[in-house]
């Protein structure tokens, strides 16, 4: 299985949301292909911020250099983790798909990998 990665930013992300919908709507259909029950579900893994924690940095500049919040937005951040690991322990993925998955969805929040 080869993960499949859409990225939300740049010129593509429009063409991107429509594709994730889509699969998101067949997914939850029960006509999903493979293919898309990937893109579905490294959606969901870099929704849920499940390979990204949160960035004190990242919220500086995002509100204006205001820490209100931030407590909460990490809290909030972790459950939804929680919820991804909770769903991810439920399916059935060997290491490689594991790693596969892994980096569809870092791909997927257009974070820098390291090899």
């Amino acid at each position: 299985m080869s993960w499949r990665k859409l990225s939300l930013v740049g010129p593509q992300s429009k063409h991107a949301e429509i594709e994730i919908t889509r699969a998101w709507q067949n997914v939850v259909a029960g006509r999903a292909t493979s293919e898309e029950a990937q893109i579905a579900f490294a959606d969901l893994a870099a929704r849920c911020g499940y390979y990204e924690p949160p960035s004190l940095v990242g919220w500086l500049a995002a509100h204006n250099n205001s820490i209100a919040g931030f407590d909460l937005f990490c809290v909030q951040r972790a459950g939804l983790a929680e919820l991804f690991k909770s769903i991810l322990m439920m399916v059935e993925m060997d290491d490689a798909g594991l790693l596969r998955l892994e980096r569809a969805a870092i791909a997927q929040l257009s974070i820098p990998q390291e090899d």
